[in-house]
């Protein structure tokens, strides 16, 4: 049922949006195709919201900072809120280092996933 809510979302041919089968995990994307190292995808879509405005009690998982220069935190770009998400909303983290296929990047003041070698 969640998955036929989220048919709206444009979702690159290389990918699907599935059940995890890791426990309360929900959703993910799963690649269908082999995708070459160092392709980049994005930007992360989302509400942008200051530092002083997060909770850092909470969960965040559906957050990522944007730094400055000096590597302070400029701003965040949430995607809790369902009008915010894109596919790449559901895009895990990786549980350990043999799972990891993607790294987060930032380019200006947007947030990439590129795929790494593995």
């Amino acid at each position: 049922a969640e998955v036929q809510k989220l048919s709206s979302l444009v979702l690159p041919s290389e990918v699907i949006i599935a059940q995890s089968s890791i426990p309360g995990e929900g959703l993910g994307i799963f690649s269908k195709t082999w995708i070459k190292a160092g392709t980049e995808m994005g930007p992360f879509t989302g509400r942008v919201i200051s530092p002083e405005h997060v909770d850092l009690c909470k969960n965040n998982n559906l957050m990522w900072e944007v730094f400055n220069e000096d590597g302070t935190v400029r701003y965040f770009i949430d995607a809790s809120q369902e009008d915010h998400r894109s596919w790449m909303t559901y895009i895990k983290c990786a549980r350990n280092e043999q799972e990891q296929n993607l790294e987060v990047v930032q380019i200006g003041n947007s947030i990439f996933y590129k795929a790494i070698e593995v």
